[in-house]
């Protein structure tokens, strides 16, 4: 659907007048305003209300009173005929009367003049002094189409275009449009780059479009500049020029055009064809957000909440990501609902972090019907229920959300909540790790290295064990590391096998910590040292690794990488005993016969 400008200043110099040329401006009176795309009208949109009105100076209030109007008016006279239409409309110098306005410019259409019968056509289109008819109000439109009035071309088409009291008929609705753009009219040069952009009427021309949209933008016209804006930001219709694209949407922006104003915050956002600005991120989301957008009070949300172009202020967080909710966003939904569940800028309320979280999950938004999922499951502000935790987290999984396919496969693996089924468990696996997900990746690979749900294989199991090693994953990196020491699934290296052992062991992994112990008593891929096994054995040792204590307590016991001493060596060995680690134990029952 075209947003109609309520900006039309197009003057309409008429001299076919009974008296001398009359200078007429459109007055600008919307009934109701249609929205900006043009594929969701339906027949009960009505257009903007465009009346063309009379320019009527003091002077000439003197000249002609309105006893004269009528006088000449019912002596047939055209002009005086429409300008008693428009007095009655407006009420200036009598009283309003939308009936005599519309009887008065019905005498005048049906004598032929052009403006009347658009401003009766636009009576008939809204039901203004009669009853609504918008079979009639195509006649007239077209009755003055035909005479030449762009205003009226463009609204004829408008009603071709969408079928709007008469068969829709997009062919028609470009001609008009042409027709009407070729005049200079900027919504017509609007709707007709709309034809050329969508194919109505004509072949799909992004390069006409973006003609269309150019003349049309250059007279001001805030919609035509927007899209115009996103011509040269996507390089369709003209070469891509994002400093362009920010020209034209600072234009539209300007004129209070709250698409162009949230569209050129992203701009400034994210640094594209300006410098990057959060302070002017943040005060165009305002422009905005303050206009309704709903998209835009979200992002102003996101910049209370994180104090990005602004203070940090979290009650202006949960205030905008409100009005966004409200709009039916469900990423402010969602957010919404953690301000409730931690109490971030409003009290902590469950209650109405579950309801917002539905709202969002209804709406098949992943993130929130996974975290729907968790609160079902743990049971936060909602009874605990495992069917509906499984429930929506596989709503979450089947549209990609790599989080939920992780947690469902688990939940397969383990038999939490759904009957225990590897070959399931293996399937969101797969999903997950596919998406990059390296604990999935992780879990994967052991599937593949013990067989568990999925034939047995070595190689897969390295491919994907070494998918997470690079991301950082300890468990993969301990893993990987093993495969390599013993030419599992891949050739025996012994210096890899160390590369990642190491990579773990740096990031406090005590089993990979125990394995690099091992591997400096054996000199395996390092030389030996033995001050570096105990080294690493004390790490494991102390975050609670039995195998560590116990062969740490076997060093000091022997004075072995370290100096002798029996009291620390029976330190680490009744750790390693207390665990129930059974050669820490066998050794503490030698010791207590002896």
């Amino acid at each position: 659907m075209k947003k109609l400008s309520k900006n039309i200043k197009r003057a309409l110099i008429l001299t076919a007048l009974s008296c001398a040329s009359v200078y007429i401006m459109p007055n600008i009176f919307y009934d109701m305003m249609p929205v900006c795309t043009a594929s969701k009208v339906s027949a009960s949109d009505a257009l903007p209300l465009t009346f063309a009105q009379e320019n009527i100076s003091q002077e000439m209030m003197e000249a002609f009173k309105i006893a004269d109007y009528q006088q000449n008016a019912e002596a047939g006279d055209i002009a005086a005929q429409r300008r008693l239409a428009y007095t009655y409309y407006s009420g200036n110098g009598i009283k309003q009367d939308n009936e005599k306005a519309f009887h008065w410019w019905q005498k005048a259409a049906e004598q032929g003049d052009a403006v009347s019968q658009f401003n009766l056509a636009l009576c008939y289109d809204n039901g203004i002094g009669t009853k609504q008819n918008r079979q009639k109000a195509v006649h007239w439109f077209t009755a003055a189409a035909e005479q030449g009035l762009p205003e009226a071309q463009t609204n004829l088409a408008y009603h071709y275009e969408h079928g709007i009291g008469t068969e829709q008929n997009g062919q028609k609705a470009f001609t008009w449009y042409q027709k009407a753009a070729g005049q200079g009219l900027a919504e017509a040069q609007f709707s007709l780059g709309e034809c050329y952009r969508n194919g109505i009427g004509i072949k799909q021309d992004d390069t006409q479009a973006a003609y269309w949209y150019t003349q049309a933008a250059e007279q001001g016209h805030a919609e035509a500049q927007f899209k115009l804006a996103l011509c040269y930001q996507n390089g369709k219709g003209v070469e891509k020029d994002d400093s362009q694209a920010v020209h034209w949407v600072t234009k539209a922006a300007t004129q209070g055009h709250a698409v162009a104003q949230a569209k050129l915050a992203a701009y400034y956002g994210d640094g594209i064809g300006v410098e990057k600005d959060d302070s002017k991120l943040f005060y165009w989301l305002t422009k905005a957000a303050e206009q309704g957008h709903p998209r835009a009070q979200c992002g102003l949300a996101l910049c209370y909440k994180n104090g990005i172009g602004t203070e940090k202020n979290d009650t202006q967080a949960v205030y905008w990501y409100t009005k966004s909710a409200e709009q039916g966003i469900a990423d402010a939904q969602t957010e919404l609902a953690f301000c409730y569940i931690v109490g971030d800028g409003t009290q902590q309320d469950n209650v109405q972090a579950i309801y917002w979280l539905k709202k969002a999950a209804e709406q098949n938004f992943a993130p929130a019907q996974y975290n729907l999922a968790c609160c079902y499951s743990e049971g936060i502000g909602i009874e605990k229920d495992d069917t509906q935790a499984v429930y929506w987290l596989t709503k979450a999984a089947e549209q990609g959300y790599v989080d939920a396919q992780h947690q469902l496969a688990t939940f397969c693996q383990s038999g939490t909540f759904v009957e225990k089924d590897d070959t399931k468990a293996v399937y969101w696996f797969t999903k997950a790790a596919e998406q990059g997900h390296d604990k999935a990746q992780t879990e994967l690979a052991f599937c593949y290295y013990s067989g568990i749900g999925i034939p047995q294989d070595d190689k897969q199991a390295v491919h994907w064990f070494t998918k997470a090693a690079e991301q950082g994953n300890v468990d993969a990196q301990t893993e990987l590391a093993v495969c390599y020491y013993y030419g599992k699934g891949i050739t025996q290296d012994y210096n890899k096998a160390i590369y990642w052992v190491k990579k773990a062991a740096d990031q406090n992994f005590a089993p990979a910590q125990y394995n690099l112990a091992r591997c400096y008593c054996e000199g395996r891929g390092v030389e030996k040292d033995m001050t570096q096994a105990v080294y690493w054995f004390t790490k494991a040792a102390e975050q609670g690794l039995a195998e560590a204590q116990y062969d740490l307590a076997l060093c000091y016991a022997e004075g072995t990488g370290t100096e002798k001493s029996i009291e620390t060596s029976a330190y680490w060995l009744k750790k390693a005993a207390k665990q129930g680690y059974p050669p820490a134990q066998e050794a503490i029952a030698i010791m207590t016969k002896q």
